[in-house]
């Protein structure tokens, strides 16, 4: 064999190619090819012309407690579970379709893990009214910015004369008088006007309400003290769409040279987050029929 022909020989070997059959359950197709060079598999080239998807795979996002139960009671089957994740700003509900089976045995495919790719999640939609009072819950606040908050928010503070046992009680065991919506409008424009004026005196009075004296700077306003309320209390949902809740909140300040600063403070709000995320999920665990466990499912 001359130069040439071995030349020819030795590009044909190396070029020849092989597609094989690994003996499997369902078969895997290969491309062989000659030593040293890779081994390719054929299925993403011939998953092209399936005319269906070999299995359900994929998450889908709804956007109400509803939608999430239709749509897990389109797919479900013997073995889908539920997850409740009950993290403190990101709760979520996660069904896993098709999920591993509780026995040993599945009647299509004994014994064998399922792939876990085909779920359905809904993520709780905290509302506008929780973000905005557990976003400042805590905090101190100049004196202006405390006015404007107070008066944005005037909607959510309830009357007193319709607040139920619990902010009732609250009230009763620190000794104070829920303001009422009116009493903290005129709270706040009454801090608006002495918002450059400097404190000159804070005294508790025993009503539990506090009285905070000014060096006036506004005529028209006569140099009066403003008293300030112990407390409120408020009525919010905790998710978008949801029933309100009343939460009792505490009326908090201090003197800081010769400003104040205020803040407030949320009551059993933790309670309250459970509560309403432990109640979705009896009702999805109801309305689905699956088992509903708290955590997160396998990744």
């Amino acid at each position: 064999m001359d130069n040439a022909q071995a030349i020819i020989e030795a590009v044909r070997r190396c070029s020849e190619t092989e597609i094989k059959e690994i003996q499997d359950d369902p078969p895997v197709a290969v491309l062989a090819v000659p030593d040293g060079r890779k081994v390719f598999s054929l299925k993403p080239y011939l998953d092209e012309y399936l005319e269906a998807p070999e299995r359900r795979k994929g998450t889908a996002t709804v956007a109400t407690i509803k939608s999430f139960v239709d749509l897990v009671n389109r797919f479900k089957d013997s073995e889908s579970a539920i997850f409740a994740d009950n993290a403190p700003k990101t709760p979520r509900l996660v069904a896993v379709l098709d999920y591993n089976p509780a026995e040993a045995s599945y009647p299509d495919h004994p014994g064998k893990a399922r792939f876990g790719q085909h779920r359905v999640e809904y993520a709780f939609p905290v509302s506008s009214e929780w973000a905005a009072w557990t976003g400042q819950h805590g905090k101190e606040m100049g004196q202006a910015d405390f006015a404007q908050f107070l008066e944005d928010r005037i909607a959510d503070v309830g009357n007193p004369g319709e607040a139920m046992n619990t902010a009732k009680e609250f009230a009763a065991q620190i000794g104070i008088t829920l303001a009422s919506p009116q009493r903290l409008m005129e709270l706040s424009r009454g801090l608006s006007i002495r918002v450059n004026a400097k404190v000159t005196q804070a005294v508790k009075l025993s009503s539990g309400e506090a009285q905070i004296g000014f060096e006036e700077t506004h005529e028209e306003e006569g140099g009066g003290p403003v008293k300030i309320p112990g407390g409120f209390a408020i009525r919010i949902p905790v998710f978008r769409g949801g029933v309100g809740f009343e939460i009792p909140v505490r009326l908090k300040y201090r003197t800081q040279g010769t400003s104040i600063l205020w803040s407030y403070t949320l009551q059993r709000v933790d309670i309250i987050w459970d509560l309403v995320i432990a109640e979705a999920c009896q009702l999805v665990e109801k309305e689905t029929e699956l088992p509903l466990f708290y955590g997160t499912p396998e990744k």
